[in-house]
Formats: C-alpha cells, sequence, structure tokens
C-alpha cells in the first residue's frame, strides 16, 4: 500500500502545476485561489479514494495521465504535457541532436523497412542500406513491432553498443550488424546548392538551437561562388525555435527594423524582436516557397519577405500557427510547453488562423486588411498568402497507388543491388529500357486501384439497388467495369512521365541519399519551375512587389 500511495503522491505532484494553469486560465488568477485549492484537494482525494477501494486493480499512472490530457487538450493543441519517457524526443525536437543511428524506419509492404540514412551516421558507417528490413534488435524480434517501439529501442545513450539483425536483397540470411550510438546531427538544411547559373537553392526544413548559423553558412558559401538569386524552400517546415527565425530574417533585412512582436496575458514575456545587425542580402532577389505545411517560425520569415516587399512568396496558404510556447520542468523528468502569447509580423498582423478560445462559435471570415512596405494589401489571421499561388504536382491514382503500396520503394532496390553506380542526379535520367524493365518486373504484381470513374460507377451502384430493375442493369454495370479494367492497362503508358520521376527520386536515394533525392524532385516541382520562370524575367519579380 506504501508503495502505491507513493507513486500517487509523485504523480499528483506532477499534476497539480498542471491544474492550476487550468483554472488560471478560465478564470481571474486573483479572484479563484479558494477555487483553485477546493478544487486540487478534490481531485487528490478522488485519486486516493480509487486506488485504495475501487474494485479492480487501476494503472494509477494511465489514469492521472488521461486527466492530463483531457485538460490540455481543452486548450489548444500546442500545450502538451512531455512525459520521462517522452524526454529524449523533446530534447531532439529543440537542439536536433539525438543518440542512436542515424536512419529514418518506415512501413514498407508490412515489413519495418529502412528509408533514409543520415551521412557520416553509425548506419551509413556501419553499412546499413536503404530498403534493409530490420529483424531484430539486440537480439529481440522486431518484425510485428511498431516504428515508435523500434525507435525507441534504436535511441539511447551516447557509445552504446547495439546489434541489428536486417534482412537484405538477394542474401538469404540475415545480416548481423554491430553499432555504437553515437550523438547524431540532424541538419536543419536538408539541401543547399545552386539549381541553375547564378540561381541558389537552400532547403530549410526545421528550427533547432543551430539553424541559424547552418543556413548563414550555406548562404555565404552560395554567395562565394556566383549565386545572384536565392530560392528558399519552408514546405514542410513545421517551426521550432523562435530565436532562430529572427537570426534568419535579420540576414535579409536592414538594421532596427522590426521583425516580429510577441503578445501575451503575462506582460513580462511580451517583447519586440527587431534586426540587430547590417546585411548585404537585403537586395538580392528573393523567392521563398510555401505550402500547408510551412508552420509557425517558418511563417515567421515567410511573413517579414512579404511585409517589407523584399521577395515573393510562391505556393499555397501557410498552415496558420502564430501562437508562442514556452516549456516549463514539473519535475520528475516531465515538463509542460505551454500557450503563452502570439507573435505578430512587421505589418502588425497575426497570423494565428484558428480562435481556440472561440472554436466552436462560427470564425468571422472578413480578416483585417493590413498593409506591406510597398502598399500591397495583405490579411491577418489566415497564414501567410502566397503572392503567387501554385499547388503541389499532382499525380495520377495509378501512380500514388504504385508509390503507396511500395513497388516503387522495392524495385528501386532492386536497381540500386544490380547496378553498381548511377551517374550524378542532374545528369541521371530512367531510359526506355529501363522503364519498361520496370514494367515487366510489375506485371503480376497486385497494382489495382480505383480511378475516378470507378468511384462514380461505385456510388451510382449503391443508389440503383433500390431500384425494381437493378438487375437488368446490373449487367451493363459489370460490362462497364470489365472495360474499365481492361482500359488501365493503357494507364501505365499514360502515366509513364509521373512514374518516371518517382523511379529517379526512389533510385537517387540509394546512391546520394536525401540530396539525391530532393534534387531529383526539381524535375517535376511546379513551384522551383515558377520560380525559375520568375527570376528570367526580372520586371514582373518587381512588378509583383509594387517597385
Amino acid at each position: 500500500m506504501n508503495i502505491k500511495y507513493n507513486k500517487v503522491k509523485i504523480l499528483l505532484h506532477s499534476i497539480l502545476p498542471l491544474l492550476v494553469i487550468f483554472f488560471l486560465s478560465n478564470n481571474n488568477p486573483k479572484e479563484n485561489y479558494l477555487k483553485i485549492n477546493k478544487n486540487l484537494e478534490i481531485f487528490s482525494n478522488i485519486i486516493k479514494e480509487i486506488n485504495t477501494y475501487y474494485i479492480n486493480d487501476v494503472n494509477i499512472e494511465k489514469t492521472i495521465r488521461i486527466g492530463i490530457k483531457s485538460i490540455l487538450e481543452s486548450l489548444d493543441p500546442y500545450t502538451n504535457f512531455i512525459s520521462e519517457s517522452e524526454e529524449n524526443y523533446y530534447q531532439t525536437l529543440n537542439t536536433g541532436i539525438y543518440a542512436g543511428i542515424g536512419a529514418i524506419i518506415s512501413k514498407k509492404q508490412n515489413k519495418n523497412t529502412i528509408i533514409m540514412i543520415y551521412k557520416n551516421s553509425p548506419a551509413y558507417n556501419g553499412k546499413l542500406k536503404i530498403g534493409d528490413e530490420i529483424i531484430k534488435i539486440n537480439g529481440k524480434n522486431v518484425k510485428k513491432k511498431s516504428i515508435k517501439h523500434i525507435s525507441n529501442l534504436l535511441i539511447g545513450k551516447p557509445n552504446t553498443k547495439i546489434k541489428i539483425s536486417v534482412k537484405r536483397y538477394s542474401i538469404d540470411n540475415n545480416i548481423n550488424i554491430y553499432l555504437t550510438r553515437k550523438k547524431v546531427l540532424i541538419n536543419n538544411i536538408s539541401y543547399s546548392g545552386i539549381i541553375e547559373k547564378n540561381i541558389g537553392y537552400i532547403k530549410l526544413s526545421s528550427f533547432t538551437s543551430n539553424s541559424s548559423m547552418e543556413f548563414s553558412k550555406s548562404l555565404n558559401n552560395l554567395k562565394n561562388i556566383g549565386v545572384k538569386k536565392m530560392i528558399i524552400d519552408l514546405r514542410g517546415n513545421p517551426g521550432g525555435i523562435l530565436e532562430e527565425a529572427v537570426e534568419i530574417s535579420n540576414l535579409f533585412i536592414k538594421k532596427g527594423l522590426k521583425i516580429v512582436e510577441t503578445k501575451g496575458k503575462v506582460k513580462s514575456f511580451n517583447k519586440i524582436y527587431k534586426s540587430n545587425k547590417s546585411t548585404c542580402y537585403n537586395k538580392m532577389p528573393l523567392i521563398i516557397l510555401i505550402d500547408k505545411e510551412t508552420a509557425s517560425s517558418a511563417e515567421i520569415i515567410a511573413g517579414v519577405i512579404q511585409d517589407y516587399d523584399i521577395g515573393i512568396l510562391i505556393g499555397e496558404n501557410t498552415y496558420g500557427k502564430g501562437l508562442i510556447q514556452i516549456t516549463k520542468s514539473l519535475g520528475y523528468s516531465t515538463y509542460l510547453k505551454l500557450t503563452i502569447g502570439k507573435y505578430y509580423i512587421p505589418s502588425g498582423r497575426s497570423i494565428q488562423s484558428i480562435d481556440y478560445k472561440n472554436k466552436n462559435k462560427k470564425k468571422n471570415i472578413n480578416n483585417k486588411k493590413f498593409k506591406t512596405k510597398n502598399g500591397r494589401i495583405v490579411y491577418s489571421e489566415r497564414g501567410i498568402d502566397p503572392d503567387i499561388k501554385k499547388g503541389k504536382f499532382l499525380f495520377s491514382p495509378i501512380t500514388i497507388n504504385l508509390f503507396i503500396k511500395g513497388f516503387i520503394f522495392d524495385y528501386s532496390t532492386i536497381f540500386y543491388y544490380e547496378n553498381k553506380k548511377i551517374k550524378k542526379t542532374k545528369n541521371y535520367k530512367i531510359s526506355e529500357e529501363q522503364y519498361k524493365k520496370f514494367l515487366k518486373w510489375l506485371y503480376d504484381k497486385d497494382y489495382r486501384y480505383k480511378n475516378k470513374i470507378e468511384k462514380i460507377i461505385e456510388e451510382l451502384e449503391g443508389q440503383l439497388k433500390k431500384e425494381k430493375n437493378y438487375k437488368n442493369i446490373l449487367k451493363k454495370i459489370i460490362s462497364l467495369k470489365y472495360k474499365i479494367e481492361n482500359n488501365k492497362e493503357c494507364d501505365l503508358k499514360k502515366v509513364k512521365k509521373e512514374i518516371k520521376f518517382l523511379l529517379k527520386e526512389e533510385i537517387a536515394s540509394r546512391y546520394y541519399l536525401e540530396k539525391g533525392a530532393i534534387e531529383s524532385s526539381f524535375d517535376y516541382d511546379k513551384n522551383i519551375t515558377e520560380a525559375k520562370r520568375i527570376f528570367q524575367n526580372m520586371n514582373t519579380y518587381y512588378k509583383i512587389l509594387n517597385y
């Protein structure tokens, strides 16, 4: 009983600060301490009574965690409790560093498969390969385990040993690979290079504690080799540390200008961030690529560039996350990630698209208007609008199906082991002969899929079942389905270009890892194509910016 009681006591110490925050967020702090104390005592007594008298054994930790989750979910999606087991994950988010092997695992054909390896990581140096299926870790069979479970086994203390058994293409027996976990630095810069003549390209994937330093170094290197115009890719960037976004924004605006202002309930947390350094990049033609997954700190950079009219935004409307979080230690290696305010970019607008306090009320779609430096109209509370709307390349249903089912991935693995090398990514193309080999390999695979016409027929069939003459109509439906199925054989010819794109990207990743995959995607990237088109006609560029 004492052991159980001590466990309850420890857990209550963790949840009490959360309950205090919950009550404070819903009431006036000065008037409601009596209510807080009363309700905290009630909650504590409930847990104790459950632990002592409830008919069945109760997992007290799980029960309290459910309570924590319910409290925080009532606030917003970004206020989170970080448990002891998630501490490593939290540290990785903030620093970009973790102790592991440096590989990304995913489910492919229901197999736990390595889909990417970081260069110079333990996985890379230990000769693990993309396409390897993980069978055992330290002797324990993990074939039926989840990706999360396997990731937890792979991460550990630096310099600890780990044995991984993998199944590799064309080798009958499992291969045992012995690695030593090391601190792996996840680069914020996924790619940096020249994509055409004097046009540079940097893909910024995240904001951890060293992202601004990485970005500045990449920018300087490109400038030194003759880059005159720059494309910065913020698509898929979920944000991160605010100060890193401020430092990167500082590279493109003059000294003394406002970058972002934070406002919240606690006045001491409010702050105005200004550029504090002179820059040589404020006159460099600049294009920012954004999409629906561009969020938080990434939106600050996009908003600063747009508000000061120093660059063009191409892509989709951004996510719209303009809330600020801080992390508070709760003791016992647990933390609270807590929303404390909103940030406002130079024009004065907030980019937060959802009002969580009134999320059940009908939203007012008449967003407030603001103006950029050159007088262009921009809007608040809806993320960042691109200056040029450009969606992503849309693959056909059959191409998506081939990708999801892992056929393009598996064929690329086979290709890798049958071909020692390929040309550098920029010069590499999937030949007609290679494409025919892929189709031949695919012939006996189950790549069935439903196109738009079939989906319409299915819906129609469901409605027609209620009709009296359904049996007569059914024969015609079956005949139509048969014709569609036969026509699908022609689809592989129609989408040849799409499949070649994805084959090239997947094959290039085997030889050149992440860099190869990103370079290959340039072939079908509509946003990059549009950016290059704009840079080829600078009159259009300056006209968009109202110069």
